[in-house]
């Protein structure tokens, strides 16, 4: 019989633990982070490519609509120069008409016989500015205590709306050698203008402005070279002829043009590149 003290009952009997199968590791937990961070790129990415082709487009219509803006305001101002000459040659047309076909002298003597104002200030009754004109003393120069008080004065007419200057004016006239213009001798309107009023040139944009009541216009000088003219930047000059049209003269336009233009009776007109 077997020794019942080295025999276990096999109800006592105890199977040693057996180990585990390793679970085989999901990374759920990275997985989803990564997908996270995955998504969070392409969402930058999206954002980030959408800003970059916004910007670009942004971009390009702001360089498209530039050329667009600036036609339009120069078209402005363009029109808005021509109606101030305009005005300006019916004003001066109006003043011949009111005294007995007399143009304006280029200024207004003073009681010494010098240039004291300029011919802005004797048409000024004829541009319904007859109240403004009263209080300038006439017999003395244009920088007299009371004169030149009226310096800011100007009427908008004379204003350049490419280049406001306050009391400053870019519309001059021609003077002397045959212009229409002159400081010592009248100038008759229509009869003066052997070479027609369309061809003969009234009142000029001028490059340089000067005070508008100040008598300083552009001397003509037939054999010499021709003031600066026009607006810098611009291509073209604005020009008033006698016959009160107004035209944009190109700055490509030659010398013969633009000094037969000046001339009122030289038996000549300028060519084809003068317009209008």
């Amino acid at each position: 019989m077997p020794d019942n003290e080295n025999i276990r009952d096999h109800r006592d009997y105890e199977e040693p633990p057996r180990p585990q199968p390793r679970s085989r590791s999901t990374g759920s937990g990275s997985s989803d982070a990564g997908k996270v961070a995955g998504i969070s790129i392409l969402v930058i990415a999206l954002v980030g490519g959408g800003l970059l082709l916004a910007l670009i487009c942004g971009g390009i219509l702001i360089g498209l609509l530039i050329p667009a803006v600036q036609k339009v305001r120069g078209a402005a101002e363009r029109a808005k120069a021509s109606n101030n000459l305009k005005q300006i040659s019916i004003g001066l047309i109006n003043c011949a008409d009111s005294n007995q076909g007399k143009l304006p002298l280029a200024a207004i003597k003073t009681k010494d016989g010098k240039p004291g104002l300029s011919w802005r200030v004797a048409i000024l009754p004829y541009l319904n500015e007859n109240p403004l004109f009263k209080q300038f003393k006439l017999d003395e120069p244009w920088d007299s205590p009371n004169n030149i008080g009226l310096l800011d004065a100007m009427p908008n007419y004379y204003s350049h709306p490419g280049a406001p200057g306050g009391n400053l004016t870019h519309y001059r006239v021609f003077v002397g050698n045959g212009a229409l213009f002159d400081f010592d001798k009248q100038l008759r309107y229509p009869a003066s203008i052997t070479d027609g009023t369309a061809n003969t040139i009234l009142v000029v944009e001028a490059a340089d402005s000067v005070p508008w009541t100040k008598p300083d216009e552009l001397t003509f000088q037939p054999n010499g070279a021709l003031p600066a003219l026009g607006l810098p930047g611009h291509d073209y000059i604005m020009v008033a002829m006698a016959d009160g049209s107004v035209r944009s003269v190109s700055k490509k336009a030659s010398a013969n043009s633009w000094k037969a233009a000046i001339t009122c009776a030289g038996n000549d007109t300028p060519g084809p590149d003068f317009g209008p």
